[in-house]
């Protein structure tokens, strides 16, 4: 279905209607027909949309928008309703966060308006995958009839929407953690009730326990259990973000959120998680695990977001910007997480307070879209349209945003860390979790490929300015090497004896000169690497090693 730029869709509108349960507690004053997307002097605020990058757009899916309805934008009321149509931003050239334009993609009518969804991106197949969510407001537009939608993007910001109808034993939530890892799509957790899954929950809301996958090739689903990431297994309202390493299955991590109740689940009533701990699911093992963090940690909260980065010296690094805490409040701060070393990081930039908004990466670029800070919608966001840009590589937020950005390399104060410290120092859970971040010996298979469009990164080259990293962690392995090629050199320079000196020096293969520095990343102990196909480099850390005790030990799914 061609797109239509929004300059031309003056007599677009949504339909409204009454919203009475959006996080943490939503009750809007009036809610009125309006454009999808306002210009910047009525906009006020946008929340619970889904975002995803595909190519050289940007696609928002689902959500609420809020306007003013008086000349007194200072104290006018907000009309809010429900997104249903799709926008889709170029990333094409440069934009001010103020003059971004959009372009819009029709959907049916039966697609309806949601909140609480997954997003996903099938590179491959150049389709983004919609599954899971709510309806925004108490009615049963998508919830009648729960499907699996398909976006088959054109490349131009245009695209059409077809559905078919999932698994009869799998259930639609809303409200967990997802996201996509290779040629598949991931949903954590989630609530259900009669706004979800009409058929299947006619009551309260209960929690949805187990980590659904979803295969873009064969569109199949598979239910796999998330016992050992909460104690009942039950999860809401955090974030997930892939983390793949050259030669072995990729890591899903769960950031943030909450374990609510198996029944009557609130945003209030709920054990929010810890980040004391960092939990993922390797899907080699099919088991999940918790690994201590070290550093200052952030707050335990619910509606934040997250996007990861495979920086430049072998590290992944996880950053999570606001989100709302205990008793509800609204959080402003900015944290990075990287691994290897399960470490925090806060960051010095001070942005608005804001949950329920969306994150995607493009290069070294985080774009934020909406987000509230009250119950009520009528406080204008500070983000023009609703749009932030933040640097990954600054830690700056920015105007807005460059389609030509500097290639990702990692924080500084990460990447110093690193060259000050040594991977030793780290105290693992267990020696499986230690293997599964330090050792090659996994082999990968067609769960990962590589993604296409701006989310790509070049690979990670080892450089001069890495050898801290490099130097603690390769010591065995270049000895070994060195020793093999010593022991090859010989044996050939036995063997050609016979050959002039010239020949022989021409033959010895340049590869058994040990340049410092230019190891190739399979011999390094720590790959790390992200989606976009980002090579691995060694990184150290500093401190002694410490035995967790049985608690921080791995879990493991029971059979």
């Amino acid at each position: 279905m061609k797109s239509t730029s929004f300059g031309a869709l003056a007599s677009t509108a949504i339909q409204s209607s009454y919203v009475t349960a959006l996080s943490p507690d939503f009750s809007p004053r009036l809610l009125s027909r309006q454009a999808a997307a306002p210009p910047a002097d009525s906009f006020v605020r946008r929340a619970d949309a889904a975002i995803t990058v595909l190519g050289e757009y940007l696609y928002i899916v689902g959500g609420g928008v809020s306007v003013h309805v008086a000349d007194d934008k200072a104290d006018a009321e907000a009309r809010v309703a429900g997104l249903n149509v799709t926008l889709a931003l170029s990333l094409k050239d440069d934009w001010q966060s103020r003059d971004a334009t959009y372009d819009v993609i029709e959907v049916p009518d039966h697609f309806g308006e949601n909140i609480g969804h997954a997003l996903w991106t099938n590179a491959k197949d150049k389709e983004v995958v919609f599954w899971g969510g709510r309806d925004f407001s108490n009615q049963v537009t998508g919830s009648r009839d729960p499907k699996v939608w398909t976006l088959a993007a054109d490349g131009n910001g245009g695209g059409k929407w077809t559905s078919k109808e999932p698994p009869s034993d799998i259930r639609r939530a809303a409200f967990g953690g997802f996201t996509e890892c290779g040629v598949k799509g991931y949903f954590v957790g989630g609530y259900g009730g009669p706004y979800t899954d009409g058929p299947a929950f006619d009551g309260p809301r209960i929690a949805v326990p187990g980590l659904i996958s979803y295969d873009f090739a064969t569109g199949s689903f598979k239910n796999e259990s998330t016992e050992g990431l909460t104690e009942s297994g039950a999860f809401q309202k955090g974030s997930a973000v892939c983390v793949e390493l050259p030669g072995r299955k990729p890591k899903l991590f769960v950031v943030g959120g909450a374990e609510p109740k198996l029944t009557d689940v609130t945003d209030s009533d709920v054990s929010l998680q810890s980040f004391d701990n960092a939990y993922f699911y390797d899907l080699g093992t099919e088991k999940w695990y918790r690994q201590e963090t070290q550093g200052s940690r952030p707050a335990s909260r619910q509606g934040t977001c997250v996007v990861g980065a495979s920086g430049s010296n072998g590290t992944y690094e996880i950053f999570m910007y606001g989100g709302f805490g205990e008793g509800g409040g609204p959080m402003d701060d900015a944290w990075v997480l990287s691994i290897p070393a399960f470490r925090w990081f806060k960051v010095d930039a001070k942005s608005d307070t804001r949950y329920s908004h969306a994150c995607a990466r493009v290069g070294s670029q985080m774009i934020v879209f909406g987000g509230n800070d009250n119950p009520v919608w009528n406080k204008k966001d500070p983000f023009p349209k609703g749009l932030g840009v933040f640097s990954l590589n600054t830690l700056a937020w920015k105007d807005g945003f460059e389609a030509n950005s500097a290639e990702y390399q990692g924080p500084s104060e990460v990447r110093e860390w690193y060259e000050e410290r040594g991977l030793d120092t780290i105290p693992w859970g267990s020696d499986e979790i230690k293997q599964a971040f330090l050792s090659t010996n996994n082999e990968d298979d067609d769960d990962s490929s590589e993604p296409a469009g701006p989310t790509a990164t070049p690979s990670a080259a080892v450089s001069p300015n890495n050898t801290g990293a490099i130097a603690g962690g390769v010591v065995g392995g270049i000895l070994a090497f060195a020793l093999f090629g010593g022991i090859f050199w010989w044996w050939r320079r036995r063997r050609d004896t016979n050959k002039e000196p010239h020949e022989r020096i021409v033959e010895a293969d340049e590869s058994f000169a040990m340049k410092p520095y230019e190891m190739d990343s399979g011999f390094m102990p720590s790959e790390l690497n992200s989606p976009a196909t980002q090579r691995a480099a060694e990184s150290r850390s500093g401190t002694k090693r410490a035995e967790l005790d049985a608690q921080h030990h791995a879990v493991e799914l029971p059979a």
